[in-house]
């Protein structure tokens, strides 16, 4: 089930058009028509966790087609069933096609010569700062989804790579930013120190749990 057909079951299930939908979570209905159409196959984050605060879900729910309020989402990374772990998994998996096809939309953008995001050091530094923004966003919701150790570590080494990639990204983009006569700063290594520091809480958290 592609993304746009979970935001179309989500949203019958409530009993709300797009209209209403779109009312809710402050979009157009154009662009509610164009997710649930695929003619939107890889959203920004930011739009989907509108759309997942619109219908009273967490945007891993809503990646995942699974119906329960973000209230009722559990409230601890351990404190889970192996039912609800199994469906983490598939959450995991949803976001992180997701999130490959948003670096694939990233890198489009890089070598696109007549991309509007570097019309001007202006244009292309905001741009830059949105993908690190969403790129973090990402990151964090990866990084909740461990439940023990050994998912911990292949959660972390994925958000290293996905970091990896962001970086490679971000090299590209400071070397024409550069051209256009701008600057910016290098987020890399704090957002690898970040990923690491989450797996060290992972850690101590499963370890807490074991001896209790």
């Amino acid at each position: 089930m592609t993304i746009g057909s979970r935001i179309r079951a989500e949203r019958r299930a409530r009993g709300l058009t797009q209209e209403k939908l779109a009312q809710r979570a402050a979009m157009s209905v154009r662009s509610i028509n164009q997710l649930e159409t695929g003619g939107v196959a890889d959203p920004h984050y930011s739009t989907l966790a509108q759309i997942a605060d619109a219908l009273g879900l967490s945007v891993v729910s809503l990646l995942a087609g699974e119906d329960y309020p973000k209230a009722e989402a559990p409230t601890s990374s351990l404190d889970v069933t192996d039912e609800e772990r199994r469906s983490a998994t598939i959450d995991i998996q949803a976001i992180e096609a997701l999130i490959r096809r948003r670096l694939r939309r990233f890198g489009e953008e890089l070598r696109d010569p007549n991309s509007p995001k570097f019309r001007t050091a202006t244009t292309a530094t905001e741009w830059l700062a949105d993908v690190r923004e969403e790129a973090t966003a990402w990151l964090s919701l990866v990084l909740e989804g461990a439940t023990t150790v050994a998912e911990g570590v292949r959660l972390v080494l994925f958000a290293l790579g996905i970091a990896t990639s962001v970086g490679m990204v971000e090299k590209r983009a400071q070397e024409r930013i550069y051209a256009l006569g701008g600057e910016v700063a290098d987020f890399t290594a704090w957002r690898n120190k970040k990923a690491c520091e989450r797996l060290k809480d992972v850690r101590e958290e499963l370890e807490k749990r074991r001896a209790s």
